[in-house]
């Protein structure tokens, strides 16, 4: 089974003795449809600001002067009488840059190189230019969701750990998420991965 991806020398160290059972080196750090989706959402944020600041400040330009409602209280104010729309301003301003943090996000996560990972016979290991990090099979729920599985594909690959919020009195709990991506079998690599957490769990699996 050939998979993408060579091991670096500075990890051959790390696995030692280990069996590899495939390996592979993601294209980029950040899944791309989660990048798409987090740019559609910033678009989309920074349009609905963009409309509402146009809509506001607009008159300032067309007609030299903006009138609105302040706790009930007409309100007028100009280029030469700014200081009514400098709380307005600082409001709009505030969610503007909020909207050029998530375009400046999604750009970075959009083109940061992402790392490599190795499955050996007692762990995963994820790998960057200078750095490792090692989950055991026990630390994977065994949901494993498979991308693109006709040709070279991706796995998401679910974790115990997460985030956990209350929604309609409920506790919620969203799983921490491993992609590995350029994988040139993705069914397989999803049965190795499977077996081993499965194993881990000592019930034991046929394929």
């Amino acid at each position: 089974m050939n998979f993408a991806g060579n091991i670096p020398s500075h990890i051959y160290q790390v696995i030692d003795k280990e069996e590899v059972l495939f390996k592979t080196k993601n294209r980029w750090f950040y899944p791309r449809r989660k990048s798409y989706k987090l740019m559609g959402f910033a678009l989309f944020w920074n349009l609905f600001v963009g409309v509402i600041a146009t809509m506001f400040f607009g008159p300032l330009i067309t007609e030299g002067k903006v009138s609105f409602t302040q706790n009930d209280v007409p309100v007028t104010g100009s280029l030469d009488d700014w200081e009514p729309l400098l709380f307005p301003a600082l409001f709009i301003g505030l969610f503007v840059i909020v909207g050029l943090s998530l375009i400046g996000y999604t750009l970075w996560t959009l083109f940061k190189p992402g790392g490599g990972f190795i499955a050996t016979d007692t762990r995963l290991i994820s790998y960057g230019s200078s750095n490792y990090k090692s989950y055991e099979w026990s630390a994977f729920t065994g949901t494993i969701e498979v991308l693109n599985y006709k040709g070279r594909g991706s796995l998401i690959i679910d974790l115990r750990t997460g985030t956990t919020k209350k929604s309609n009195k409920q506790t919620v709990v969203k799983p921490d998420q491993l992609y590995l991506e350029n994988l040139d079998d993705p069914i397989k690599a999803e049965h190795i991965c499977r077996k081993q957490i499965t194993q881990s769990s000592n019930v034991s699996v046929t394929f």
